[in-house]
């Protein structure tokens, strides 16, 4: 049996942290799952943006999709997720159904862009669920209410049909907090100082793992819990992700081999799994040494490092890095875009000082950073003064409202051909019925409404001649 396989035993789930057009088409997953025990899929923007930019994959697809029509980058990159995502799903199908919901999910993420929008968050992943249209996706969202499923049960809904994971970083904290033990063990004049902090790199992450699991096993198996799986309720699962090593003095599966227990799933980088299919243990680890790795996070803390200063970083500063790898993603489709619309793209170039280019460039990267450029096409008044700036953005949306009413643009112009209208019309006129037009129904045609108006600027005095031959 490989090794894959094999954490099944123990209740451990692997998952695979990657996602691409050709990896799907080619059938790579799907040997995955089936020779290797794969049993899901987890992708975000950077996967996205690596399999995008990196690759001639969409290429294709971009070009058809943009020379029927074009749209906007956000819409395009939604459009090639969401076929990503479904076509990943129907591969990962049959693991679903084998195991009874429990696994085979591919996950997909929520806009950052939202991430400080609770109710926006909650709709824009009900919209993309209906979407992609498959039952085994997972939605991702930066948080979540820890009553959830509490509230759905009380309003009758079946719980027994919600699965989620909550996702765990790992090799982060490590790298993280080994920086600020390297940081410590350079000012230390004691060697045996430098000899406690020199053993504590490693070893924090999984520590801290191990204790999370611990309080995991406490909450569901409180009274709390056991009311919810009455109901038919599932647990959620730790998913560890950040589980590829980037310590190269470390072992390269050891926050696979460690964290190995019931009800848990590990996403690995393909490297990782590869790794891992080579030469990886398989034992019961996750609820080993916990004594040990509890001393662990007292030697921490006797260091002088708080781990909850590492883990506990700012909320703005984690939007900011997810926002960040979005932007990226949506920059890289965008040089696709206008490689394809070519001439047929409006373009802008500025002869600028050198010093005027540069504080230009300083000052666009400001506003990208902070997401400003969003949040103006929001209408954000906070960027400015937070008096009444949103209300003179409306010209932000000109061009899309006049593209929603094209029909109504093409009727115009039908209208105006069979009425056969040859009289000199003020402007006055025109401007009111074309208004008219839009605001009401009253006549049954744009002609009748030209007529409306200048009869009644002109004493009803005015006829349209008879249509050319």
């Amino acid at each position: 049996m490989n090794s894959v396989i094999a954490l099944q035993e123990h209740g451990h789930s692997v998952w695979l942290d990657f996602l691409a057009r050709g990896f799907v088409a080619k059938g790579e997953l799907k040997k995955l799952i089936d020779e290797v025990g794969l049993r899901g899929v987890t992708s975000n923007p950077s996967i996205f943006e690596k399999a995008i930019d990196s690759s001639d994959e969409y290429d294709d697809e971009i070009q058809n999709r943009l020379q029927q029509n074009d749209c906007r980058v956000g819409d395009l990159y939604e459009k090639l997720v969401v076929e990503d995502i479904r076509h990943a799903a129907d591969v990962v199908r049959p693991v679903y159904d084998a195991t009874g919901s429990v696994d085979g999910y591919v996950s997909v993420e929520v806009s950052p862009y939202l991430a400080m929008e609770t109710d926006a968050t909650v709709a824009e992943a009900k919209r993309l669920w209906g979407e992609i249209d498959r039952k085994n996706v997972m939605i991702k969202v930066t948080a979540t209410d820890a009553r959830l499923s509490e509230a759905f049960a009380a309003r009758g809904g079946d719980i027994g049909h919600v699965a989620s994971v909550a996702s765990f970083f790992v090799s982060r904290i490590d790298s993280a907090v080994d920086k600020l033990l390297d940081e410590k063990n350079t000012k230390a004049n004691d060697p045996d100082e430098k000899v406690r902090l020199a053993a504590l790199k490693g070893k924090v992450a999984i520590a801290n793992a191990k204790l999370a699991y611990q309080r995991y096993l406490r909450l569901f198996a409180a009274e709390r819990w056991k009311q919810l799986a009455a109901k038919g309720a599932k647990p959620q699962r730790l998913l560890w992700t950040s589980t590829g090593t980037k310590n190269k003095a470390c072992r390269d599966v050891m926050y696979v081999e460690e964290l190995i227990g019931p009800n848990t799933v590990n996403t690995m980088p393909p490297a990782t799994l590869e790794a891992f299919r080579e030469h990886g243990q398989v034992c019961d680890t996750l609820q080993a040494n916990i004594d040990q790795a509890q001393r662990v996070l007292e030697e921490l803390e006797r260091a002088g490092i708080s781990l909850d200063d590492v883990t506990s970083k700012p909320t703005e500063e984690g939007v900011r890095l997810f926002a960040d790898a979005a932007d990226k993603l949506l920059g890289a489709l965008a040089k696709k875009r206008a490689s394809v619309l070519g001439d047929r793209l409006d373009r802008q170039t500025f002869a600028l000082r050198e010093d005027f280019k540069a504080a230009l460039q300083g000052l666009a990267e400001h506003w990208r950073a902070r997401g400003a450029i969003r949040r103006l096409w929001q209408h954000d008044k906070s960027i400015w003064t937070r008096a009444d700036e949103d209300r003179w953005l409306g010209w932000l949306d000109s061009v899309g409202e006049a593209y929603r009413s094209i029909t109504e643009y093409q009727d115009f112009a039908d209208d105006m051909r069979r009425a056969a209208i040859d009289e000199a019309v003020p402007v006055e006129v025109l401007s009111a019925a074309l208004f008219a037009r839009f605001r009401s129904r009253r006549e049954h045609t744009f002609a009748e409404k030209i007529l409306s108006a200048m009869r009644k600027g002109f004493g009803g005095h005015i006829e349209p001649k008879a249509p050319h031959p």
